[in-house]
């Protein structure tokens, strides 16, 4: 998968500068390990919705990770874009549903 397409969707997702987001490279090329691992074999890594996928999953890491910096003093706007991405991060593993391999595990009785 193209980093530099990730970094440019986490950019627009953001509003952080090209320079803020230098500093999370290594952030942002774990979350697109993340999605790698999860791809089936046959899985197009150019596909726009595992790029947005990878996108949303660093911007979820770059913001719990400014939350728990902030944890005494978070506003409701900061909780709200919490929120926010939590919800894009549901929308994107959902339109990526068909392309990933599910890493749930269920521990059913016998």
């Amino acid at each position: 998968m193209d980093i530099q397409a990730v970094t440019e969707r986490l950019q627009l997702l953001s509003g952080e500068t090209a320079e803020q987001l230098a500093q999370w490279a290594p952030v942002i090329a774990s979350a697109v390990r993340m999605v790698e691992l999860r791809m089936f074999d046959a899985t197009d890594p150019a596909d726009e919705r595992l790029i947005h996928l990878a996108a949303v999953k660093a911007l979820r890491m770059l913001e719990q990770s400014r939350w728990f910096q902030t944890a005494g003093d978070v506003t409701v706007q900061q909780s709200g874009q919490h929120k926010a991405s939590a919800l894009m991060l549901e929308d994107a593993e959902q339109a990526c549903r068909g392309l990933l391999r599910d890493d749930a595990f269920a521990f059913l009785s016998v």
